[in-house]
């Protein structure tokens, strides 16, 4: 919830990078700024909100009963016009063409592969997806990298 407060006020990512290993890595790090001209006109409160919400220990982390209960949330005003609205949809508009340009980049890479390597990944997928419900959850992710003997900590994972 934090991460997607964080790009609908601002229009950025809280862990930026320039690679997927960069981002992980930000993202492992759990450090994050409010530095963009963007949350100048956010409140306090909203960043404090976001704050609870981006912390890295899942147990000291707010639920979302905790954030339904933040004072920000519960003392909802209506918005004066400002441009925090226009500056934060031009940000979320240029994040979604970013992610759109990734994704077709990773279209793209994906038909250059030959035949063969997806059916490779097809297979591999199928048997990480233990419960078959076509996704990877944490559990079959983590018995994946074990099975490989690849060891990370559970802070690594999550």
């Amino acid at each position: 919830m934090g991460v997607v407060l964080y790009i609908m006020l601002s229009g950025k990512v809280p862990f930026p990078g320039e690679s997927n290993k960069e981002i992980i890595e930000n993202v492992v790090k759990a450090q994050y700024h409010f530095n963009y001209d963007a949350f100048k006109n956010v409140s306090d409160l909203a960043k404090d909100l976001i704050s609870r919400l981006l912390v890295k220990d899942v147990n000291a982390r707010y639920s979302a009963d905790d954030a339904y209960n933040h004072p920000w949330i519960q003392n909802v005003q209506e918005l004066p016009n400002s441009e925090l609205a226009i500056d934060a949809f031009e940000n979320m508009k240029n994040f979604m063409e970013a992610v759109s340009f990734k994704k077709t980049t990773l279209i793209y890479l994906a038909q250059k592969l030959p035949e063969k390597y997806i059916e490779e990944l097809r297979k591999a997928f199928i048997q990480i997806d233990t419960d078959g419900d076509g996704s990877i959850n944490r559990a079959e992710f983590k018995a994946a990298l074990d099975k490989a003997g690849h060891q990370y900590s559970e802070i690594e994972i999550s």
